[in-house]
C-alpha cells in the first residue's frame, strides 16, 4: 500500500516542506488507524468517555460478574455513584 513512498529515514525535509510533510503524515496515520479499527485490532473510544459496567464488559470482552469481581478486589478503577458503577474508557489500555 505504501511501497511507493520514499524511505523517510534518509530523506531531508526543509522548513518550507514541513507543513506538507505533516499533512502527509497525518493522512497516513489516519489510514493506519482506519485499517486497525476495521480489522478489529483496536477499539476506538473517546479519551474521557464514561462507560457503564455493561459497556466496559463489552469493551474488555468480560462478563459483568467478572468486572464486579475485579471492582471488589480493587483490581480495576471504578467511579461509584450510589449503586451505579462507571468506568473511564481511558483507564483501560487496549492493544
Amino acid at each position: 500500500m505504501f511501497c511507493d513512498v520514499p524511505n523517510t529515514s534518509t530523506m531531508s525535509i526543509t522548513f518550507n516542506e514541513v507543513p506538507e510533510a505533516l499533512s502527509q503524515l497525518i493522512e497516513r496515520l489516519d489510514s493506519i488507524e482506519k485499517l486497525l479499527t476495521e480489522n478489529g485490532s483496536i477499539v476506538k473510544t473517546e479519551p474521557d468517555q464514561l462507560l457503564t459496567i455493561q459497556q466496559a464488559g463489552e469493551l474488555l470482552n468480560l462478563s459483568v460478574p467478572t468486572l464486579y469481581g475485579y471492582v471488589q478486589r480493587a483490581e480495576i478503577p471504578v467511579n461509584k455513584r450510589g449503586n451505579d458503577s462507571t468506568f473511564l474508557s481511558k483507564s483501560f489500555s487496549i492493544g
